[in-house]
């Protein structure tokens, strides 16, 4: 009988050239999947990040302000929004300013108002309230929105500041007063 050559474990040099021209095209296939798989990626990852480039998100121009809610003597509501040495006092309804008043101390009344029912409503089914923003004064009335994000939705709602404010010391987010409304329309406290 004839003995057979054992196989070699390895390959040599001429070989692997071989496997390298037999297989040109199934590597370039594979090298531009690669390279399609990590251009997704890292398109996939900055699509998702920009959630911070949207301008509902955006608090160029405004000041974040401290909140206090009161009922004057004649019964009715004042809401006093303060940044720095500027500030906002605008009467509301008592209801309003209670609510706004009861937020911020942490205080639940028997039962529930409209805002104590959003704010549970938004952390029950996982909705982020992220800040209030007072964005214009028109004929002595404030307009705001409420910013909400749900996964990689955000949505920039109209709302009465009064009702954003009093859901948004519940959630304790941030409340934002466009600069230059706060400079026309607040008074110098310094």
């Amino acid at each position: 009988m004839a003995e057979r050559k054992s196989r070699r474990p390895w390959r040599s040099s001429s070989t692997s050239k071989g496997f390298l021209r037999r297989h040109a095209v199934t590597i370039l296939i594979v090298a531009l999947l690669a390279i399609g798989a990590v251009s997704f990626y890292v398109a996939y990852n900055n699509y998702s990040n920009t959630l911070i480039d949207l301008p509902e998100l955006s608090t160029i121009g405004y000041s974040q302000v401290l909140v206090d809610a009161s009922i004057d003597s004649n019964g009715d509501g004042v809401v006093t929004l303060t940044s720095g040495c500027m500030e906002i006092r605008t009467h509301v309804e008592a209801a309003q300013a209670e609510s706004i008043y009861n937020g911020m101390n942490g205080i639940t009344p028997a039962r529930p108002n409209a805002h104590d029912i959003a704010a549970d409503a938004f952390q029950n089914l996982g909705i982020q309230v992220l800040m209030v923003k007072v964005t214009d004064v028109r004929n002595q009335t404030f307009y705001g929105r409420i910013v909400l994000r749900d996964g990689d939705r955000v949505a920039s709602l109209d709302a009465r500041p009064s009702d954003a404010t009093a859901i948004a010391v519940r959630m304790q987010v941030p409340i934002y007063v466009r600069t230059q409304l706060l400079q026309d329309n607040g008074e110098s406290i310094c």
